[in-house]
C-alpha cells in the first residue's frame, strides 16, 4: 500500500515504517481523517509485525548462547545491547537510571522523543538497528521493505 497524502505521496507505508519513523511517530499522534487515516491503519498494522518478528542477533549476557529478545540504549547514545529475557543487562555495569530496555516499535519512538530531543537523526538510526537485527538486509528498497513484512 502507497501512502496518498503529504510528504511522502506515493511512497510504499512499509518503506515508510523502515526509513522515516519520524514520520510514523508524527502520524501516530496526529488525530487522521481520509487517506493519511488510512494510512495510519496501516502502520499500526505493520508495527505489530515488526513487534513479533524475532531478534536474529546473540544475547551479549555473560557466556549467555541465547537469542536476544530485546535491546537497552543508554540515553542518546544509540549503541544498542542485545539481551535475552534471562539475562540482566545491568550486568554489564550500567545503572538501572541509566538505560532503557526496547522490545518495541513503539518504545524506541518514544525513547527518541525524551532522550534524543526527537531528531530524525535518532529515529532513523535507532529502528534502522532494530529493523537489521530483525533480519532487514543493509539496502533497502521497496521490495525489500515490502518482504521484510510479509516474511
Amino acid at each position: 500500500m502507497r501512502i496518498e497524502v503529504g510528504q511522502y505521496n506515493g511512497t510504499e507505508i512499509e518503506v515508510i515504517v523502515l526509513k522515516y519513523p519520524e514520520y510514523v511517530a508524527w502520524i501516530l499522534r496526529k488525530e487522521c481523517y481520509n487517506k493519511l487515516a488510512e494510512a495510519k491503519i496501516e502502520i499500526m498494522r505493520l508495527i505489530e509485525i515488526f513487534d513479533r518478528k524475532p531478534i536474529t542477533k546473540n544475547c551479549m549476557g555473560h557466556n549467555c548462547t541465547s537469542n536476544a529478545t530485546r535491546c537497552t540504549v543508554f540515553g542518546s547514545l544509540i549503541n544498542l545491547y542485545w539481551w535475552c529475557d534471562s539475562c540482566d543487562p545491568l550486568q554489564s555495569g550500567a545503572l538501572a537510571i541509566q538505560i532503557q530496555v526496547i522490545k518495541k516499535y513503539g518504545e524506541a519512538l518514544r525513547h527518541v522523543e525524551l532522550y534524543c530531543g526527537g531528531h530524525k537523526k535518532y529515529y532513523r538510526s535507532l529502528i534502522g538497528l532494530m529493523a537489521k537485527a530483525k533480519g532487514l538486509p543493509n539496502r533497502v528498497d521497496d521490495q525489500k521493505a515490502i518482504n521484510f513484512f510479509q516474511s
